[in-house]
């Protein structure tokens, strides 16, 4: 999850008077963290590959990202 309002709202028992539009996967989402089948974890904005994917970014920050991308391969590949 990409910031700390997605993280409360994952983990909350229900609905907040901000997020009554969130339906069935933020229950979904919930059903998981309790099964344990993902968990939630606060990532710096600096950090956040997903925006190499979804954002305009400045040149500087792209070898960066690319970098963290290789990285979560490589260490997935090698099966952690």
């Amino acid at each position: 999850m990409d910031n700390t309002a997605a993280i409360s709202m994952a983990t909350a028992n229900g609905p907040t008077t901000r997020s009554k539009h969130i339906d069935s996967k933020a229950h979904f989402l919930r059903e998981q963290l309790k099964k344990g089948t993902i968990r939630t974890i606060y990532v710096q904005s600096n950090q956040q590959i997903a925006d190499l994917f979804t954002k305009p970014l400045p040149s500087s920050k792209i070898p960066h990202l690319t970098d963290l991308v290789r990285d979560y391969h490589n260490y997935t590949a090698a099966g952690r």
